[in-house]
C-alpha cells in the first residue's frame, strides 16, 4: 500500500483500503474483503499445492512461493478475471441460445411447423454449433436462414478456420470464386438473348469490370466511362464520347466502344461470286468512331495529360465489342479477314467474350473431364 497518513476513524480507513483495492478484483469490505467470489476457482487450487499458508497479491510482475506464502503479481490476478469473464459470457450466450432452441421445437415447432420446423443439434466444435432440421419440409425462408446462418458462421470464424484448417478454407475461397463466375456467365448469356440497348451494356461491364479485363494481356485500370476524348461546342455538338478509357499496366491506353450483340457485322448480300461479304456500316461506323477517338485524344493530349498521368499518346488501341459471330462459314471467313486487318482496332464478338469467361471457369474447376463444366473449344 502507498503511504498515507494514518486514518483517524473506522470509515476513513475503510475508504482508503477500498480506493486502493481494484473493485472486480476484491470484495468490498462490508462482504468482508478477500477475493471476489468470481476468482474463488483461484484459492481452490492454490490450496492444493502443499505447504501453502497465505497469498499475496504483489505489485511487481514475478510469480513465486516463498516460505509458505504464494506471491501472485495483480496484473495476472487482473487477466485470470477477464479470462473467467469471457468464460462466462460465451457460457451464457450458449445457454441463451439453448433455451432459444428448445422454445423453437418444443413450442413454435409445433404451433406452426410449416414455418418453424423442429432443428436438432448434430456437431459442436467449441464455439461453432451446427443444428439440422429435423423434417424434410423445409420452406424457402427457413432455407434461407440457415443460409444466412452459416455464412455469418464462417465468417465470423474466418480467422479461427484459416490458423486450423487453411487448406479447407482456401478450396471455399475457391468454390466461392468458381460460384461467383457462373453466375456472372449465366448473367451475362441471359443477358445476350434480350434486345438491351447499348446503355444497360454499358452499366453491366462497369459492374463487372473483370470481364472487359479479358481482353488484354496486361493488368489493366478503368480510368473513366464515358470519357470525352474531344470537348464540346458551345450548343453541345462536336463531342467525342468513348465508353471506356482503360490503362494498362505501363503506358499504354486502350479505348473500349460497346455496341450491342444484335449489331450487323456483315452484310448480307455477296458482293462478289456469294464468298465475298463487305462489313456491316454499323461495324466498320464502330470501328472508325474508336479511330476517331483516338485521334482526338491525341491531338488534345496537352488538355488531357494532366489526367492521364505517365501514358502517352502514341500507345493508345482501340477495341470494338459488336455483335456475335457470323454463323455462315463465308461471311465467318470474310469477317475474320476484315477485322485482322484492320490496324489498331481488336474487334471482339459478345460470343467470343462470353466464351473467354466459360474457358477460365473451365481452367479453375478441379477435374473439369468428369464435372458439368465443359470445354467451350
Amino acid at each position: 500500500m502507498d503511504s498515507h497518513a494514518l486514518p483517524e476513524s473506522t470509515n476513513e480507513a475503510l475508504i482508503l483500503i477500498e480506493w486502493q483495492l481494484q473493485r472486480p478484483v476484491w470484495n468490498e469490505c462490508a462482504y468482508g474483503l478477500g477475493l471476489a467470489k468470481e476468482l474463488d476457482p483461484l484459492w481452490h487450487g492454490l490450496v492444493r499445492l502443499p505447504d501453502i499458508e497465505s497469498i499475496v497479491i504483489t505489485r511487481d510482475s514475478e510469480m513465486k512461493i516463498i516460505e509458505g506464502t504464494a506471491r501472485i503479481p495483480i496484473n495476472y490476478l487482473e487477466e485470470i478475471r477477464r479470462t473467467f469473464e469471457r468464460a462466462n459470457r460465451k457460457l451464457r450466450e450458449r445457454i441463451r441460445i439453448a433455451k432459444q432452441w428448445h422454445v423453437r421445437n418444443e413450442i413454435l415447432a409445433k404451433l406452426a411447423p410449416q414455418s418453424f420446423p423442429a432443428l436438432a443439434q448434430v456437431t459442436s466444435t467449441g464455439e461453432l454449433v451446427e443444428y439440422r432440421f429435423a423434417s424434410s419440409g423445409q420452406p424457402a425462408a427457413t432455407e434461407r436462414f440457415k443460409r444466412d446462418a452459416s455464412i455469418r458462421t464462417v465468417r465470423e470464424s474466418a480467422e479461427q478456420i484459416a490458423r486450423e484448417s487453411p487448406r479447407e478454407l482456401m478450396n471455399l475461397h475457391a468454390e466461392i470464386e468458381r460460384v461467383t463466375l457462373t453466375t456472372m456467365i449465366e448473367r451475362f448469356e441471359k443477358k445476350i438473348n434480350l434486345s438491351l440497348p447499348e446503355a444497360q451494356w454499358q452499366i453491366f461491364f462497369e459492374e463487372n469490370i473483370f470481364i472487359l479485363s479479358l481482353l488484354f494481356a496486361r493488368p489493366v485500370k478503368l480510368l473513366h466511362s464515358q470519357f470525352h476524348a474531344q470537348g464540346s461546342h458551345l450548343d453541345g455538338s462536336g463531342a467525342q464520347i468513348g465508353d471506356f478509357l482503360i490503362r494498362e499496366l505501363g503506358q499504354s491506353l486502350a479505348i473500349i466502344e460497346i455496341k450491342k450483340p444484335s449489331s450487323p457485322l456483315m452484310q448480307t448480300r455477296a458482293y462478289r461470286n456469294d464468298k465475298v461479304y463487305g462489313p456491316h456500316a454499323e461495324l466498320s461506323g464502330a470501328i472508325t468512331q474508336a479511330l476517331f477517338q483516338q485521334a482526338s485524344l491525341q491531338n488534345n493530349w496537352l488538355y488531357h495529360q494532366s489526367n492521364l498521368k505517365d501514358s502517352l499518346p502514341d500507345t493508345i488501341s482501340c477495341v470494338v465489342i459488336a455483335g456475335t459471330t457470323p454463323t455462315d462459314a463465308e461471311q465467318r471467313r470474310c469477317f475474320d479477314i476484315y477485322r485482322h486487318a484492320c490496324k489498331n482496332v481488336d474487334v471482339v464478338t459478345f460470343d467470343e467474350l462470353l466464351g473467354k469467361l466459360k474457358l477460365l471457369l473451365y481452367h479453375l474447376t478441379p477435374s473439369a473431364i468428369d464435372s458439368d463444366v465443359r470445354d467451350p473449344f
